[in-house]
């Protein structure tokens, strides 16, 4: 059982740091375009 959750944690954080440029570059996108679209803000 622990072993199953060690492989289960490193999966996910593989899979994270995989993803993670991919989510950064999403989220800096999202906020200059909600900061384009929306100059009052």
């Amino acid at each position: 059982m622990i072993n199953l959750l060690k492989e289960t944690i490193g999966y996910v954080t593989g899979t994270l740091l995989h993803n993670a440029p991919v989510l950064v570059f999403g989220i800096l996108t999202a906020a200059a375009v909600k900061v384009y679209a929306d100059p009052e803000n």
